[in-house]
């Protein structure tokens, strides 16, 4: 089955043009699939626990951000900023203690792939200075959270000093810099 998945995917990335993608939806089902459903108590009276599989989120997440990297090299960077900041998003919404079970170096290795891809994508001649300050907004709304710094997911604020280093004029970068 995740084999038929992964070749599905790779149909889609080949043959599909990036407008036919909802990759926002994507990266939701995503997180919606990988709850895992348990059990905790004694005897019998137990209370159903629902958990992120991380490992899962971040399988899958590692192949959807292969797929929006094709998209990029083929000259629209679009997928890719709106498949990373919905990824940082969701982490922020979900992470809990749990992400440092079994599997804690998990997750880690997406989070820093996506952030490559933002800043490669946040770089890209095409993007109009609308779509600039839009994205800085939502990575600055990221910044005001919390789970990403606090789990060590990402360095928000060397994020928004990368993105603003790259997204500004020379001059203003500078003056932010001696601020």
């Amino acid at each position: 089955k995740e084999l038929n998945e992964a070749f599905i995917g790779f149909l889609k990335s080949k043959y599909m043009l990036p407008s036919d993608r909802d990759y926002k939806q994507e990266v939701e089902d995503i997180f919606k699939k990988a709850y895992v459903k348990g059990r905790s108590g004694y005897r019998y009276r137990y209370t159903e626990l629902y958990e992120i599989d991380w490992k899962k989120v971040d399988e899958k997440m590692l192949r959807l951000l292969k797929d929006v990297s094709v998209t990029f090299d083929k000259g629209n960077p679009l997928p890719a900023l709106e498949v990373c900041i919905r990824y940082f998003q969701l982490l922020d919404k979900y992470a809990d203690d749990s992400i440092y079970s079994e599997y804690d170096t998990y997750v880690y290795y997406s989070c820093e792939e996506a952030e490559e891809l933002l800043l490669d994508a946040a770089g890209h001649s095409s993007l109009t200075e609308d779509k600039k300050r839009k994205l800085l907004g939502e990575v600055r709304s990221l910044k005001e959270a919390s789970s990403l710094s606090n789990y060590g997911l990402c360095d928000v604020d060397d994020l928004m000093m990368q993105l603003n280093l790259l997204l500004q004029t020379p001059e203003d970068a500078l003056k932010m810099l001696d601020a």
